[in-house]
């Protein structure tokens, strides 16, 4: 027997219990690294290219094993970097390489032996991030190998965002299991990116009973209502589930990864135009009784939905001073009410930019469908009134620090699912740096976020809902 396997014989749990719980603790994680970066400069040639890049991530494989590594997690785009022209870019993934070892077959493409080898080598969980040719089209492609070599996942992103060169797949789904030190048995689930805002094939990962996710992504921190940390933060929390997101670090733009397991943050990164540091965490998955029972939306909207007349449906007000520290306000649409009560950090002189919000509609941006179905109240740092368009981080010494947001209405009950958000900003920092905090929230309807006590300054906080059986898309499958 291993150490681990002793540890769980009834002989010895039923002796020092308090310690050995603890020893089993242990036994039953995983060690989980990711690390945020942009891929390299281009070579002489697009194959080229994407064999440095994928030299590189063989390099951090290395550096995650000295670190006792057994998954590690790679960005979106890490292979290949973002193009306007792909030719030479993808590469083949032939049937056949499926749960066997493309280390040892010479025919299989030299990005995927290179990985496969460095599993072996590194005895490591591996996902990597690829484009893929299949007949002609590409498609936005996860791979997983496992610590043999074994190519264990080909997963192809369903829900793509501003992708226009790639394929929407066929249905499927990604999902591998991972052993800890005491022989326990973890599913773990793949998405990419924007697939964690829409109902598939996350339905399916929980449906599945995954007992964690993995996310590769490279999402833009553009958008004050879908800021990266904080909706898989959220979502984490909704779903009753863990997730590790590693992002890929593109300029000031895009950067965000961290580990959440049931709303509490884990470990994170933020660090915008900088990347290439490599984060771990000891991961243990268990289970706590869900918020709320999702993905079953009812069939029918149970009111009529009547979208006002602004462009996009998003209607906004600036929180009112109630006294020297305390900001309020209250808003509706549609089947809506949002509602928000604050206190800032210093007596307000002058005016403070923030900015209730409220969605009864269809949120829109670069995706594919371009609008979704949304329900959502929120508050923003917002210093030129228009709040929806750009994330703005409130780096100065006056802000709130205390929130409570409650969304309620009718419209609450189209929602499938509801996912809370808030981000941080010390104060004094430079305006591109965020962070996830602790906070309390109640779903259903009402549905509230309340968030007390911080040193550093509230940037923004959202309650939103999602309406997945509301939304067109370009493929239909079900969990």
């Amino acid at each position: 027997y291993s150490f681990c396997t002793l540890l769980s014989q009834p002989i010895y749990t039923n002796m020092l219990k308090v310690v050995l719980v603890s020893l089993l603790t242990l036994c039953q994680s995983l060690k989980v690294g990711y690390i945020e970066f942009r891929a390299g400069e281009d070579a002489s040639t697009p194959h080229q290219t994407i064999i440095n890049n994928t030299k590189y991530v063989v390099d951090i494989c290395g550096e995650a094993a000295e670190k006792g590594v057994d998954l590690i997690v790679f960005p979106e785009y890490g292979i290949t970097g973002f193009r306007n022209n792909w030719e030479g870019y993808s590469v083949v993934i032939n049937n056949y390489l499926l749960h066997h070892i493309p280390c040892d077959v010479e025919s299989s493409a030299e990005v995927l032996q290179l990985a496969s080898c460095a599993a072996i080598k590194f005895s490591l969980y591996i996902l990597v991030n690829l484009a893929e040719k299949v007949d002609g089209k590409l498609y936005n492609t996860d791979v997983v190998f496992s610590p043999f070599g074994e190519l264990l996942v080909r997963y192809r992103k369903m829900n793509l965002w501003g992708e226009p060169d790639f394929s929407t797949p066929p249905c499927n789904t990604g999902t591998f299991s991972i052993t800890t030190q005491n022989e326990r048995s973890l599913k773990v689930g793949v998405m990419t990116c924007a697939d964690l805002v829409f109902g598939y094939p996350q339905s399916a990962l929980i449906d599945d009973d995954v007992d964690f996710v993995v996310l590769p992504a490279a999402w833009s921190n553009v958008m004050p209502q879908m800021q990266v940390l904080a909706y898989a933060q959220g979502w984490s929390l909704a779903t009753n589930k863990l997730i590790i997101v590693c992002n890929h670090n593109y300029e000031m733009d895009m950067t965000g990864s961290g580990a959440f397991q049931y709303g509490k943050v884990l470990s994170w990164e933020y660090s915008p135009g900088k990347g290439n540091i490599l984060k771990t965490i000891d991961i243990s998955p268990t289970r706590t009784d869900a918020i709320k029972s999702h993905f079953s939306p009812p069939a029918t909207l149970q009111h009529p939905l009547s979208l006002p007349s602004k462009e996009e449906g998003w209607v906004q007000t600036a929180l009112d001073q109630t006294s020297q520290r305390t900001l309020s306000g209250r808003i509706c649409v549609n089947g809506i009410c949002c509602k928000a009560e604050a206190e800032v950090k210093d007596e307000i002189e002058g005016t403070i930019p923030y900015y209730l919000m409220a969605l009864d509609g269809f949120d829109t941006g670069g995706g594919s469908p371009k609008k979704w179905r949304s329900i959502v109240c929120g508050v923003a740092f917002c210093n030129d009134g228009n709040c929806k368009d750009y994330f703005r981080p409130n780096g100065s010494s006056v802000g709130i620090v205390s929130l409570f947001l409650q969304a309620a209405g009718p419209s609450l009950n189209d929602a499938s699912q509801i996912v809370p958000e808030v981000t941080l900003t010390a104060p004094f920092t430079p305006d591109s740096q965020i962070s996830p905090p602790a906070y309390n929230f109640t779903s259903g309807s009402p549905s509230s976020i309340t968030f007390t006590g911080s040193n550093d300054l509230l940037t923004s906080a959202f309650v939103y809902g999602r309406g997945f059986n509301q939304d067109t898309l370009p493929y239909s499958c079900s969990p």
